[in-house]
């Protein structure tokens, strides 16, 4: 596919595929809770920035047809990648007592799927942050197409209202690390400020439901998660270090009448 005829392709897509709410929270401290699977997914085969150990950062438009697995390099890690899933007796002992978290991993499959996703944004926008922006605030921001170079970009609502409200949105992780199925990976991200306690506690509230709905536990005490990690990686491993991000990984209560 040639050059011109990749961006004619992304300007007859782009403008039916805008889709932005206008309903707008009151609470100006609300976290929205935002499911990242959408009929413009990849597939979640996992993935990460160059080393592979800070999170996916959105959920993908279409593949570009020249993107070719046999042409993806996978970067070098220092622990390699993952041929097993980390159940949560590792997970625990890798975040908490060991406190090396460059030891979180992927598959190497998992991190092929992420460096396709990596290419076609940088195919199709303006900055990994520009996506971001986008797909996880958009209550905030718009996407446009730029005249000239045919990328997309991130631009603000016009409304100041819709511009100063959402601060704070939790998604799942499109690409989360080679776990076991009971472990769930989802990233706090927060705009104009630092994640504080509180923010933290707000998002696995909103965990909480959300996994509560997906386990079909009805609305009874029980816990849809019963056990919690959650940390900030370290610059050197963030992959947007523009917007603050919080990793929360939560341990899934069994399912309704699983024996």
């Amino acid at each position: 596919m040639t050059e011109m005829e990749r961006r004619s392709r992304i300007n007859q897509r782009i403008h039916p595929s805008i889709s932005i709410s206008n309903r707008v929270s009151k609470d100006p401290n609300a976290i929205r809770m935002r499911n990242a699977d959408g009929p413009t997914s990849i597939p979640s085969q996992g993935g990460d920035n160059g080393n592979g150990n800070d999170n996916g950062n959105g959920n993908g438009d279409d593949d570009d047809d020249d993107d070719d697995d046999d042409s993806i390099e996978l970067p070098v890690l220092q622990y390699g990648y993952r041929s097993y899933r980390m159940d949560w007796a590792e997970l625990r002992d890798i975040v908490v007592k060991q406190a090396n978290l460059a030891k979180l991993a992927r598959s190497a499959d998992q991190q092929r799927g992420y460096e396709r996703f990596k290419r076609h944004v940088h195919k199709t926008w303006r900055s990994m942050l520009d996506y971001l922006l986008c797909t996880k605030f958009v209550h905030q921001y718009q996407r446009c197409v730029d005249a000239t170079t045919g990328l997309l970009s991130a631009v603000q609502h016009e409304s100041p209202l819709q511009q100063e409200q959402q601060t704070c949105v939790v998604v799942r992780n499109d690409f989360p690390y080679y776990t076991v199925e009971s472990v769930q990976h989802y990233v706090l991200w927060k705009l104009h400020g630092a994640c504080t306690v509180d923010d933290i506690a707000t998002a696995k509230e909103e965990i909480q439901q959300q996994e509560r709905q997906r386990l079909l536990l009805g609305s009874g005490n029980r816990d849809s998660v019963v056990d919690w990690l959650h940390w900030i990686n370290p610059p050197h491993l963030q992959s947007l270090p523009d917007i603050d991000h919080v990793h929360i990984l939560c341990l899934q209560a069994e399912p309704a009448g699983a024996v």
